[in-house]
């Protein structure tokens, strides 16, 4: 059979590299290439841009069943990717506890607006790159090189059937006949004409896949040229926002302490005569100090010098640092 065939002829020529093989002329080799080419390029990108549009794959997939599930029920919204810009204008938006007029609150409220503007851009550029880009790349390869590539597979296929016979022929080992060998050359020779077409159509087709190029990037730039102006904008609103609070005046508050004053360690001996309030607590640390509480009024006996006193607190008396006092009566 014909299988047969073609299955021994492959076989043949992957044991055997001296088995004699028809050879494409150069210019078909090189459609060939370019065809390969462009084929590689075209899955490359089909795989990339999503990717490069949507990078988190766990939302990727969740918005790809969502999408699925919308086209299945025909009734529920395809589910959008959630771009961070969106998602932290959302959570600003959310945002509240703060008065009207604070500066903050509406600083958080213009920018979290300004944000989802952004993320719709960014949806909208979603959008524009699916219709514009994805969806004419994939028509190429499920149609046009799908086509090449059935044009392929029976060329080659008829290429085998054609060396097989010519093999056969000339080994003189066989029935087969000079007629037959003609027969599969023209079939062959037809499929080689079909391929080529088909290759020289597709490459032909290249300016299309450069307008696809072309749509991909004026959509980016129209999502850069809106989110520069909408940040622009936040920007102005911003400047507007902290220039009228720095005009608006300050309330100034007064915080009453309510902390229980220690009522001082006062006698009336002290009162009586030349006496000082302790400032500072302070504790003797040799012999003949006298130690008091902060707040303590003593009673003063004599002056050392300039800057120690002597005097009585509580029984106990001794010398202390005039540092540590105010005078309220001198001696």
């Amino acid at each position: 059979s014909k299988w047969l065939n073609k299955r021994s002829q492959a076989v043949s020529e992957a044991l055997n590299k001296n088995v004699k093989k028809t050879e494409w002329d150069a210019d078909f080799q090189d459609l060939e290439l370019q065809t390969e080419a462009t084929k590689s390029a075209v899955e490359r990108l089909m795989k990339q841009v999503p990717v490069f549009l949507h990078p988190n794959p766990a939302a990727r997939a969740a918005m790809s069943i969502g999408t699925s599930v919308a086209k299945l029920r025909k009734t529920a919204a395809e589910k959008r990717y959630p771009h961070p810009v969106g998602e932290l204008g959302d959570q600003l938006l959310k945002l509240d506890g703060l008065a009207p007029d604070s500066p903050f609150g509406q600083a958080l409220r213009e920018t979290g607006d300004a944000l989802s503007q952004i993320n719709e851009a960014s949806h909208q550029m979603d959008a524009e790159v699916q219709q514009n880009f994805l969806e004419p790349l994939k028509s190429v390869l499920d149609h046009d090189l799908k086509e090449v590539y059935k044009f392929k597979k029976k060329l080659e296929g008829r290429r085998l059937d054609y060396d097989y016979k010519v093999r056969k022929r000339e080994s003189g080992k066989t029935n087969i006949t000079d007629a037959d060998v003609k027969i599969a050359e023209q079939k062959m020779d037809e499929s080689k004409v079909n391929t080529e077409n088909g290759m020289i159509n597709l490459l032909d087709n290249g300016v299309e896949q450069a307008c696809q190029m072309q749509a991909f990037a004026r959509a980016y730039l129209q999502f850069f040229q809106t989110g520069t102006t909408m940040m622009e904008d936040l920007v102005e609103k911003l400047d507007e926002i902290v220039a009228e609070a720095g005009e608006r005046p300050r309330e100034r508050r007064v915080v009453q302490s309510y902390e229980e004053e220690e009522e001082p360690f006062f006698d009336e001996a002290a009162a009586s005569g030349a006496c000082c309030k302790a400032v500072f607590e302070f504790d003797a640390e040799n012999d003949g100090e006298l130690s008091f509480p902060e707040g303590a009024v003593i009673n003063l006996t004599s002056r050392l010098d300039e800057n120690w006193l002597e005097g009585e607190f509580k029984g106990s008396t001794g010398i202390f640092p005039a540092s540590y006092v105010e005078i309220i009566q001198d001696l």
